[in-house]
C-alpha cells in the first residue's frame, strides 16, 4: 500500500509494517466522502499482508468532533473489523461519529 497525497479526505501513509490514517475531513467532521474513504482504505489494509498495526489521527484541532454523513457508506464499520490492531491516537474533541469511529479503535 503506498502513501497517498492529503488532498483528500483521509491521507495514508507506511512505516514498515505501521499504517497511519490521518482524517483530513472540513471541520474535523466525517463526511460520506470520509466514510469512503476509510471503507476503501481498510478493504486495501485487509489485503496488505504487511500491515502490523493502523494508527488512526486527526489532522486539524480535533480528532472528530462528529459527523453529516447520511449515505450507505461506514467507515467506521470497515475500521472495527480490520484484522490488524488499530489504535486511534485522540486529541481535541471526539464527538459523535468521531466518538464511534475512536471507539472502533482496538
Amino acid at each position: 500500500m503506498s502513501a497517498r497525497r492529503a488532498s483528500g479526505p483521509l491521507h495514508v501513509s507506511r512505516r514498515a509494517g505501521v499504517l497511519t490514517l490521518t482524517l483530513h475531513g472540513k471541520e474535523d467532521l466525517l463526511t460520506e466522502e470520509s466514510h469512503a474513504a476509510l471503507e476503501e482504505a481498510a478493504a486495501r489494509i485487509e489485503l496488505d499482508e504487511e500491515a502490523r498495526v493502523v494508527v488512526l489521527q486527526g489532522s486539524g484541532r480535533d480528532f472528530c468532533r462528529g459527523g453529516r454523513s447520511a449515505g450507505r457508506a461506514d467507515g467506521v464499520a470497515a475500521v472495527a473489523a480490520l484484522r490488524v490492531p488499530v489504535i486511534a491516537a485522540l486529541h481535541g474533541a471526539v464527538l459523535d461519529e468521531g466518538l464511534e469511529l475512536a471507539m472502533a479503535a482496538d
